[in-house]
């Protein structure tokens, strides 16, 4: 089990109940003294592979022998894409980054060699580490389980590959579109799907979402937590790169507050015009696993959105709307590129997602929700990313930006062909493949480390490994 998050105090308490009640045997992975010591005093067995790679750092090996050696072993088809897959490693100096990246993975060879692991569990990823365990476990054939939420369904599923994918979902969807729903699978879906109609049902990420930043008590208190964290506890130092410096964090928070507070004076943001005929592309969070992992291509949503204006036909509008929670930290000028696009409508953040989904000829998505929040409207969208609802049949899908023009065209060409039987199978599917819990961000959500919800996670666990269990053996 994986400890290098902020969740680090919920997933000592899920080791213990796993532990205890289901009779597991739990190890902890750790980077530097982020969480080490409150989990030694749960006595558990810790690795920590920051000191690790901090103690031997001159000794690693980063010759092209070994480096080869390990693109062959672990590589898809290089780690170089694994590295950029966390924004603070990468961005350090190159022969830095090689050291870090071979020594983290023979640190994680000796502990697969001591532990023997039949599972491992990290909660989402989001750091280079996390994409390294995934590779070793698939080379070692180890079942590797990441949490996260099931996004219009407020309940937890879990990815079985570092690219968040909804393995189990899947699996059960095209079961149900084989043999079809039972009475009670179409009752619940149509239920589910008229309250989500009305507006009744909101997905799950919004109440998880980044918290906006502002001078309020929350603000400080995350900034003594921090504190704390890195001057008492230890979290932080040469052996811990996942760690931000309180005073930096603070620096950056502050900083965007003030451009929030001067963005509402410039005249960036217009509202949707009353009979336009537009397509939506909704603005992703950034830095994230979302655009960083899941559509490296797209990372630069700038040129993304310059792609896509150039691709559609004269006559429509490319509407951007932008996350609420990214005002602010945008860099300079962002916006006035975007409004450059002689096409191209920069959407207040305050306008209704729903109503611009609803609106919209086309969707176009890299991973966010709003795909599926799309699809189950019956709306056209086209996933340009690698969202974990990708295997679904009410998608059109490229990531090739040389193919837009000529998909978009066609889309805009063809009749909508809402298949409501395919929609219904699908929630039927991840409801069917989640389970009851939630696991984020412990110290905004009390309810998270109550203990039914540590049991019902623990629960949940135990039955999605035995799932895949009984997969294996056919």
């Amino acid at each position: 089990m994986d400890l290098c998050f902020d969740e680090g105090p919920f997933y000592i308490e899920l080791g213990k109940k796993l532990r205890d009640v289901h009779g597991w045997d739990v190890s902890m992975l750790t980077m530097g003294r982020r969480w080490r010591g409150e989990a030694k005093k749960k006595g558990f067995r810790t690795f920590n592979v920051g000191e690790h790679v901090a103690e031997n750092f001159n000794a690693i090996p980063t010759d092209m022998e070994t480096l080869k050696k390990l693109e062959s072993k672990y590589g898809d088809p290089v780690i170089t894409s694994q590295v950029y897959g966390d924004r603070f490693f990468s961005m350090r100096e190159h022969n830095a980054v090689a050291k870090w990246t071979v020594g983290q993975y023979m640190f994680l060879e000796k502990v697969f060699d001591e532990v023997k692991p039949d599972v491992f569990l990290i909660p989402g990823t989001a750091h280079a580490l996390h994409i390294f365990i995934e590779r070793v476990c698939k080379a070692r054939g180890v079942q590797y389980l990441s949490a996260y939420d099931g996004r219009v369904i407020s309940r937890l599923i879990f990815s079985t590959e570092y690219v968040e994918t909804w393995e189990h979902a899947s699996d059960i969807f095209r079961e149900k579109m084989e043999k079809g729903l039972s009475e009670e699978d179409r009752n619940w879906a149509k239920n589910w799907l008229g309250d989500f109609r009305q507006g009744k049902l909101k997905p799950y990420y919004m109440g998880i979402a980044w918290q906006k930043p502002a001078l309020r008590f929350q603000f400080l208190r995350e900034f003594v937590a921090r504190l704390y964290r890195v001057f008492l506890l230890g979290h932080g130092g040469k052996d811990d790169y996942v760690t931000p410096n309180p005073f930096y964090s603070a620096y950056k928070n502050i900083l965007v507050i003030l451009k929030r507070l001067y963005l509402k004076y410039v005249n960036h943001f217009e509202m949707p015009v009353k009979g336009e005929k537009y397509l939506f592309f909704p603005l992703h969070f950034q830095p994230e696993a979302t655009t960083i992992i899941c559509a490296p291509e797209f990372v630069d949503q700038l040129a993304f959105v310059e792609n896509i204006s150039r691709s559609i036909p004269m006559g429509y509008r490319l509407y951007v709307k932008e996350h609420p929670n990214s005002i602010g930290k945008r860099p300079r000028g962002y916006y006035k590129r975007l409004k450059d696009n002689f096409n191209v409508r920069l959407i207040d953040p305050s306008a209704s997602g729903r109503e611009m989904i609803e609106g919209a000829e086309i969707v176009i998505n890299l991973t966010g929700t709003a795909g599926l929040e799309a699809a189950i409207l019956g709306k056209k969208v086209l996933n340009c990313g690698l969202p974990p609802f990708r295997d679904t049949p009410f998608f059109s899908f490229t990531r090739d930006p040389s193919m837009f023009k000529e998909v978009i065209s066609d889309m805009l060409s063809k009749p909508d062909s809402y298949d409501e039987k395919s929609v219904m199978a699908y929630l039927v599917a991840i409801r069917d493949s989640s389970y009851d819990g939630l696991h984020n961000l412990p110290h905004q959500f009390p309810y998270v480390m109550r203990e039914e919800n540590i049991a019902g996670v623990a629960n949940g666990i135990k039955a999605e490994y035995e799932y895949f269990v009984r997969k294996k053996r056919g």
